[in-house]
């Protein structure tokens, strides 16, 4: 056997681990072992873009999260807007590492926040529409100014 395949949670970072048969020398360093926690110097760009939008969902739900429960923030759009960016930088984190699990769970939380932010939305227009309704402008005059050049100005005629 050449070697062994270090199978995780990160299978598509992971590098050959060399085993004892594979090794010519026992103890030297005739294949590189990955290690938890080390960047792997074989990623892609994208692969470590991905991983920064993982990183920044994380951040992004978790300060949310604690912004509301900590009372600095309310339950509105503003949190329903961070859980949607973060539930979306999971989903591309966990696709990339095969996290099926994740993934499903994000989508979850997507949908939630989508239908929340649509919801909110929607309560928001007619509450807009019936104050547009009560500020529309009066055929009138607004001021007593207009009331008295309105009254002194002669009526135009066709003659």
């Amino acid at each position: 056997m050449a070697s062994s395949l270090n199978i995780d949670s990160k299978a598509r970072f992971s590098r050959p681990i060399p085993t004892t048969e594979s090794s010519p020398h026992p103890g030297s360093n005739a294949a590189p072992s990955a290690s938890f926690g080390c960047p792997n110097p074989e990623r892609t760009p994208m692969e470590l873009l991905f991983e920064i939008a993982g990183w920044a969902g994380a951040v992004a739900m978790l300060g949310g999260y604690m912004a509301v429960s900590m009372g600095w923030l309310q339950a509105g759009s503003t949190f329903q807007t961070v859980n949607l960016f973060g539930s979306c930088a999971f989903i591309v984190n966990g696709t990339l590492h095969g996290a099926w699990p994740s993934v499903v769970t994000n989508v979850a939380w997507f949908l939630i926040s989508a239908v929340a932010l649509l919801r909110m939305r929607a309560k928001e227009r007619p509450a807009r529409s019936a104050a547009q309704i009560q500020e529309s402008p009066s055929l009138g005059p607004d001021t007593a100014a207009q009331v008295i050049v309105t009254a002194a100005r002669p009526a135009a005629s066709c003659a």
